[in-house]
């Protein structure tokens, strides 16, 4: 075969260079439309389904809110406790969940003082709206750069870029039907707890296990449910043989709790300050007679010394609070008492486990059902078994670089919302939208978290089309077909967990890591 000459060659580096540049246009052109497409639709959501917005959260979130903004955001979680010595709060937020309602309430609160009730109106809760979108932005970014990052880190051939499969998680995030119904319809703040994990597990992928630490400490203090998880950020590390890393990630938590919580935690703030700069003395000790002896000079270098000295900093804060009498209201309210407070297997349609063994076989959360476990205690077990599993999944894959690593990624909250009890019907969500950056790993894992989105949004439906309202919503588009979609998404529970679960088990075995007779996905 005759050799190409100069100019043959330059034409073809130059054909391939064209055809790259117009690949990365058109990625980007899809990717300005479906922004701008989203933004639009949003809105318009909201305005046409009134008759689903479930107005309790709403009343509710406007009331802690102007409460807050009226008698002093700092000061309420120990008003609430005083108020309520039977520990029956009703406030369940944590504390920058109540800062959102809080600045939202306060702006409301400007231009009518005297409001006293929440109103059904696109510009009164246009904030809160908007917020859930930059939530659902960022979300839908983490996605695409998960998919990204471990599609690149992929060894063998495939059809598309790793461009092309982050676009494709990225919009299976901005336009998923169960976050829309959940942040624009009914709506929630649910979505709030995606982004904060994903970016957490991107951070982690990176080995920035600092950033990761207190992603999920400031996360929690929007969710607390994100602490189902945190566990994860801990054994993924060490299944690897990186315990300092599971440090790094504790003290990012810490510190990041730490710096929201502050005001309430320093209430004698000379002591607290003065215990804050002896723990930062004692790790720059701890690094200076560390660095004298000999065996460790090696290991206590000046980057280890940071991380020496900032626990020091991290310890005294928290420290402080312990010994000085900080206030620890925010923690009883938003985390003890929003876990405790519906003690049911499943709480509002949860098609999972719990809602079978509730609805279907009369299983109650203290029944005996193994020795001295009560079921509620055994479907944790399992959940927690599930979740190490998946560490180990995810360690495995970390090291051989493979993108299975994202099947394994969002296993512990589609094990979550299986198996685990106590369970509403929009935490399918979570693992909905996290399995979405399984476009990387092939056609099966996007189909299945095509499935989940799909399971997740008629659950939800099942919650906000409840009654004459959801009937009257249809038959605006659908006339003469309210009652029967309406009866259609009711007969779905709770036996739609069968598959909910069965999906889940084919997620989780599709996450193991493959033989070499395995057939791609």
């Amino acid at each position: 075969m005759p050799k190409r000459s100069h100019p043959q060659r330059a034409n073809t580096r130059f054909a391939a260079r064209g055809a790259v540049a117009l690949a990365w246009t058109l990625l980007l052109a899809i990717a300005i439309a479906a922004l701008v497409t989203g933004l639009r639709l949003r809105p318009a959501i909201w305005r046409n389904t009134a008759e689903l917005h479930y107005v309790p959260d709403m009343q509710n979130a406007w009331n802690w809110g102007a409460r807050a903004a009226r008698e002093g955001y700092l000061t309420l979680y120990d008003r609430v406790a005083a108020e309520h010595p039977n520990h029956d709060y009703g406030l369940d937020y944590g504390p920058l969940r109540l800062a959102v309602m809080t600045a939202w309430a306060a702006d409301a609160l400007k231009a009518d003082p005297n409001r006293t009730t929440w109103i059904d109106d696109y510009a009164f809760n246009a904030p809160l709206l908007r917020f859930n979108t930059a939530m659902e932005l960022l979300a839908a970014a983490a996605a695409g750069a998960l998919a990204y990052v471990w599609g690149r880190r992929d060894r063998t051939r495939r059809a598309l870029p790793s461009a092309a499969f982050a676009l494709l998680a990225a919009l299976g995030v901005w336009f998923n039907p169960a976050s829309l119904l959940s942040a624009h319809v009914r709506p929630t703040w649910d979505v709030w707890v995606t982004p904060f994990f994903l970016l957490a597990v991107l951070a982690g992928s990176l080995e920035a296990w600092g950033i990761a630490g207190a992603l999920i400490g400031a996360g929690t203090l929007f969710k607390g449910q994100l602490l189902i998880v945190a566990p994860v950020f801990l054994l993924w590390p060490i299944f690897m043989g990186k315990p300092t890393a599971a440090a790094r990630f504790l003290l990012g938590a810490f510190a990041a709790a730490g710096a929201v919580t502050w005001p309430w935690l320093w209430r004698t703030h000379g002591a607290s300050v003065g215990l804050l700069l002896g723990g930062a003395s004692l790790g720059l000790w701890t690094w200076w007679i560390a660095g004298l002896w000999t065996p460790t000079r090696r290991w206590m270098t000046g980057r280890r010394a940071a991380w020496v000295s900032a626990a020091g900093v991290v310890a005294g804060l928290w420290l402080s609070a312990w010994l000085w009498d900080g206030s620890f209201a925010w923690y009883e309210i938003a985390f003890r008492y929003g876990s405790d407070k519906f003690p049911n297997l499943e709480i509002g349609g949860a098609s999972s486990l719990a809602g079978i063994l509730q609805h279907r076989f009369g299983w109650r959360a203290t029944d005996p059902a193994w020795g001295a476990w009560t079921i509620e205690q055994l479907l944790a077990a399992v959940f927690g078994l599930l979740l190490a599993y998946c560490s180990v999944l995810m360690a495995i894959h970390a090291r051989r670089r493979s993108p299975r690593f994202l099947l394994a990624m969002a296993g512990p909250w589609l094990a979550f919302f299986a198996v685990f009890p106590r369970m509403h019907e929009r935490y399918l969500l979570w693992g909905a939208l996290s399995a979405c950056a399984a476009t990387a790993v092939g056609a099966g894992p996007t189909l299945l978290a095509i499935l989940f989105s799909v399971l997740s949004a008629v659950m939800s439906l099942y919650q906000v089309m409840d009654g004459q309202r959801g009937i009257a919503w249809v038959e605006q588009f659908a006339p003469g077909w309210g009652e029967a979609i309406l009866h259609a998404i009711k007969g779905t529970w709770p036996d739609i967990g069968w598959a909910t679960l069965l999906a889940v088990a084919v997620w989780i075995h599709l996450a193991i890591p493959p033989t070499k007779s395995t057939c791609p996905l």
